[in-house]
């Protein structure tokens, strides 16, 4: 289990050592981290979550992912699954 030192600074994007950024739930293309809406940030105090929105354009899929879910070791065992 990686520490949370492990994890990408907030100013750094979400990507795995091997280049492969963060899937989408819905749809499993790559997503853009955004910026947080007020409601998130408060989440943020009890459960760190990250704002992404899907790169493509007929998805839309907008929403928060909580931080431990987004270490580029788990997005790149999710993307080797399939």
């Amino acid at each position: 289990m990686p520490s949370r030192y492990d994890l990408p600074s907030p100013n750094e994007p979400d990507v795995a050592a091997n280049g492969a950024r963060m899937p989408c739930p819905r749809c499993r293309l790559e997503m853009d981290r955004v910026e947080r809406h007020f409601l998130d940030r408060v989440i943020s105090l009890a459960v760190p979550v990250r704002r992404y929105r899907c790169v493509a354009p007929r998805c839309g899929w907008e929403g928060t992912l909580r931080v431990s879910e987004l270490t580029p070791a788990a997005a790149h065992a999710d993307r080797t699954k399939s």
